[in-house]
């Protein structure tokens, strides 16, 4: 009895060891991304004293270390920080002109006529942008696992719905120019090709919107259309 008390009392006031938490290791890699670099000297400065076991740090461990998180040279672009974001945004915006003009300007020469230089100025724009867009993306830099949200806005589902409309959009608009390259293809002969005639008819404005009616009323199946006559149409 005596003995057993004896243990008792001695393991009741031994102090107790910490439980040692584990530490996840895939996290841990992406830990430094946000840590602040005196942050991050302190922290090699503490690895490298655990790891040594003495009360020193050995400098070589310290400066590989250093090395190890040191930030990516200024010719690299990170996908977090700003530039990247706006670069996107012009890019963005060079695809789209691609993707509203080339078609309309190929299915309307007069688009084309009144406006030369304009649409000349345009296009050297978005190529010479297309061209830096080659250079960024060699030098973007890239994350492990996906660990990225590109979460820039506070109404992701407002863009959902401007990114579905649009495409509503450049459907109607390039299936109206196809309509219209292919009335001309068979000569406006026919019911169900375009009317064109001299008048109004005959205008610019009038040609597209015609052909933009046709394609909306032709993707919501909402509209009489006449039926086809050849198999081109």
């Amino acid at each position: 009895m005596k003995l057993r008390t004896t243990v008792q009392i001695s393991s009741a006031i031994a102090p107790k060891k910490p439980t040692l938490k584990r530490e996840d290791s895939f996290l841990k890699r992406f830990s430094t991304r946000q840590i602040p670099e005196t942050q991050v000297g302190s922290n090699v400065h503490k690895e490298t004293v655990e790891d040594t076991g003495s009360e020193g740090p050995d400098p070589d461990k310290i400066v590989r270390r250093r090395k190890r998180f040191s930030k990516p040279p200024r010719s690299v672009v990170n996908p977090d920080e700003n530039f990247y974001f706006y670069w996107l945004m012009v890019l963005t915006l060079c695809v789209l002109y691609n993707f509203w003009t080339l078609i309309v300007r190929q299915s309307f020469p007069e688009l084309q006529e009144r406006a030369s230089d304009f649409w000349l100025i345009c296009d050297s724009l978005s190529d010479v942008i297309f061209i830096f867009d080659v250079v960024v993306q060699l030098r973007t830099g890239y994350l492990e696992q996906g660990l990225m949200v590109q979460s820039r806005t506070v109404w992701p589902n407002l863009w959902r719905v401007v990114n579905l409309i649009h495409i509503l959009l450049i459907l109607a608009h390039w299936f109206g120019c196809f309509y219209f390259l292919l009335s001309e293809a068979e000569g406006f002969q026919g019911d169900w090709v375009y009317p064109f005639r001299p008048g109004d008819y005959a205008t610019l404005s009038r040609k597209y919107l015609g052909s933009l009616y046709w394609s909306t009323l032709t993707l919501t199946t909402i509209g009489d259309l006449p039926t086809p006559e050849t198999n081109a149409e």
